[in-house]
């Protein structure tokens, strides 16, 4: 009987020649339908026509081919899937061999000790571990006993270390809030010399040309001159939330415009001229234009002066809320233009106007004031207004933000009446023979109520004595809460360390426990299998027979698999071989087709009848390009036309039958193989 082997290598040789054949009758077709350069044993058109069946073939063959290459991939999927389940198979049961081979060598041991002597022993040593297990379990409750009180103790000393901290916190807070009140308030602006000297030299002589352009220059350095403390605000004005800063309360007005006023004297000092005040009237009043100009969309005057709106919107219910009494307000508003100058113009605007505090409106207008200071046009209106004059009584500032976050300023002048001009008339308050100049505001006014000339200090404010009382208290307190802590914490500390000591111990019972415990099982596991070892012996001996026959079988399930895969992935690689040849003849079939219409497109072709032979037909061609005519006589007969084209559908058959074939090789050889093992 020939050898499994010897059939697979022959089925396989057979499938390789198979393949070759094919591949030479596909090379046939080629030659066949290779495009004569005979131009009389055909026309141009039955060329073309032979190209494109040439063409057709192909496609049909790479078309089989790939059928075929499908199939034997599939084949060799399965194949190589068989195999690998199979090797998988063996190495399990190789692996059992090995263990039960080891149980035996282990039976055969307890088999040897199995005596009378070593069953005695083994007993004794069960017996001692389980005294052991005993004692080390009575161990660990004793050791269990003091744990429960030691974490108790921790509980409680926790608690009481929280409460002694809760109490210094609260009372640590209470004295950050007293203590907030006599935080340092700081911003102060330096001028240089040379911006003093020049503004006092225009003072002198505000209509010598030399002096204004001085001052222009000296305000152009400012920024490089000049020496600024950064504003710092206390912890009240930090903590002091603005909801809106377009609608300031008039308290909130006044203590920005205080501040302002006190940036402002500072300055005034420096150049010597008289100081701004502030009031309730001076701060009503700023609040209420800036309401009127919101009202009528800043469209009531020009450039936001005051004086320069529509007097009807003013009224005396309003002027009197501000402190002015007036029986002729159209005149104070409307006819008088310099006595209220409003600042509106963008010197500083916010971005956004909600949730502020005072320390953000008050550095605000300390910047205004900064860049105010770098516009002559500022610096030579109020901004740092003049020397005292016999006809003025004092200058007033109110300041505010309005809806859109813009900083205004007003800066009111009171004039002394009497001492204006000898000849006033048709003024309520004074003269107005000098353009205008002249309003008084009448003493009896509450427009000057609570008025005071703000200094800007860099020093810390002072406590009421309540609070002064409360805070000496508040520390006392603190230092005894503080030692209250520290005693309640030393106590936690001592609690904690108990319950770790009595937690160690435990832990180290249990450890003696668990050891005690795996001491006895081993010890009762090696009596039982002393006991057991006849038994235990034939159990391994039968695993072992049993294991070996298992793996004699799957050694021989794996050798089944390897031939045909073998096989199938010989035949995968013909196949793919023999489907690259069909794909590449197919490129050379339509290739020559595309020639030969490339060919045709450059000719006119056309038939004549020659004489009366109808059996002859003279072609007359013109190639495009040549100028001389060519004529040529062809024989017409119906058997030239007629010849037939190459039969390509044959390849493909045997083709087929090729893969069929190797197909069957495989199921051949795997009866074959089943027949040897019966």
């Amino acid at each position: 009987m020939m050898k499994k082997q010897k059939l697979v290598t022959l089925a396989t040789a057979a499938m390789i020649a198979g393949v070759a054949a094919t591949a030479t009758s596909i090379d046939s077709v080629k030659a066949d339908t290779k495009p004569s350069t005979d131009s009389s044993a055909k026309t141009t058109s039955e060329a073309t026509t032979q190209d494109k069946s040439a063409v057709s073939g192909a496609q049909k063959s790479v078309a089989t081919a790939q059928a075929a290459k499908n199939a034997a991939q599939s084949t060799a999927n399965s194949t190589a899937a068989s195999k690998s389940a199979a090797k998988t198979q063996l190495v399990k049961a190789s692996s059992s061999a090995d263990a039960a081979s080891s149980a035996q060598s282990a039976a055969e041991q307890y088999k040897s000790e199995a005596t009378s002597e070593g069953i005695t022993k083994a007993q004794v040593a069960v017996s001692s571990a389980k005294s052991e297990t005993s004692a080390a379990q009575q161990a660990v409750s004793v050791a269990q006993t003091p744990v429960s009180a030691a974490k108790a103790d921790v509980a409680a000393k926790s608690s009481a270390a929280s409460s002694a901290q809760s109490a210094v916190n609260t009372i640590n807070s209470q004295i950050s809030k007293i203590e907030a009140k006599t935080s340092t308030e700081k911003a102060s602006i330096t001028l240089a010399k040379s911006y003093i000297n020049a503004y006092k030299k225009y003072l002198s002589d505000i209509t010598n040309d030399t002096a204004r352009d001085n001052l222009d220059t000296a305000v152009k350095s400012f920024d490089k001159t000049a020496k600024i403390t950064d504003y710092k605000a206390t912890t009240a004005d930090k903590n002091e939330k603005i909801t809106n800063v377009g609608k300031l309360t008039t308290a909130q007005a006044k203590e920005l415009t205080t501040f302002t006023a006190g940036v402002i004297n500072a300055l005034r000092a420096q150049v010597g001229t008289e100081a701004v005040k502030v009031s309730d009237g001076s701060v009503k009043l700023i609040q209420l234009e800036v309401a009127q100009e919101e009202k009528e969309k800043y469209n009531a005057g020009k450039e936001g002066d005051t004086a320069e709106m529509n007097s009807s919107v003013w009224n005396d219910a309003d002027l009197t809320s501000a402190g002015i009494k007036s029986t002729a307000v159209k005149d104070y508003f409307g006819k008088y233009k310099s006595y209220v100058d409003d600042w509106d113009y963008p010197l500083w605007t916010f971005y956004s106007t909600k949730n502020l505090t005072m320390a953000y409106l008050k550095e605000a207008a300390f910047e205004a004031v900064q860049y105010a200071l770098q516009a002559s046009d500022y610096v030579r209106g109020d901004l740092l207004g003049s020397k005292a004059s016999a006809d003025v009584k004092g200058e007033y500032l109110g300041a505010t933000f309005d809806n859109y976050g813009t900083l205004h300023l007003n800066f009111i002048i009171n004039f002394d009446a009497a001492k204006v001009a000898a000849a006033a008339s048709g003024n309520d308050f004074g003269g107005g023979g000098t353009g205008g100049y002249g309003t008084e505001i009448p003493a009896s006014s509450k427009f000057f109520d609570n008025q005071t000339t703000p200094v800007l200090k860099s020093t810390s404010s002072s406590l009421s004595a309540a609070d002064t009382a409360t805070l000496k208290k508040d520390k006392a307190n603190l230092v005894v809460a503080q030692k209250k802590v520290t005693t309640a914490n030393a106590a936690l500390k001592s609690a904690k360390a108990i319950l770790s000591a009595v937690q160690a111990k435990v832990n180290a019972a249990n450890k003696v426990l668990t050891t005690a415990k795996q001491t006895q099982k081993t010890a009762e596991q090696y009596l039982s299998n002393l006991g057991n070892a006849d038994a235990n012996l034939a159990t391994a001996k039968q695993a072992v027979i049993d294991a070996q026959t298992n793996l004699v079988a799957a050694k021989a399930a794996y050798a089944k698999t390897i031939a045909p895969d073998q096989v199938a992935q010989e035949a995968l690689k013909v196949a793919k071989a023999v489907l690259t040849t069909a794909e590449t003849k197919l490129s050379v079939a339509k290739a020559n087709l595309a020639k030969r219409q490339n060919a045709a497109a450059q000719k006119t072709l056309v038939l004549k009848k020659s004489g009366s032979n109808s059996n002859v037909q003279q072609v007359v061609w013109y190639d495009h390009g040549v100028s001389n005519r060519q004529t040529q006589k062809l024989a017409s007969n119906n058997q030239s036309k007629s010849q037939a084209l190459p039969q390509t559908d044959d390849a493909n058959q045997s083709y087929l039958v090729l893969i069929g074939m190797a197909l069957l090789s495989l199921i051949g050889l795997g009866t074959l193989d089943k027949k040897r093992r019966i």
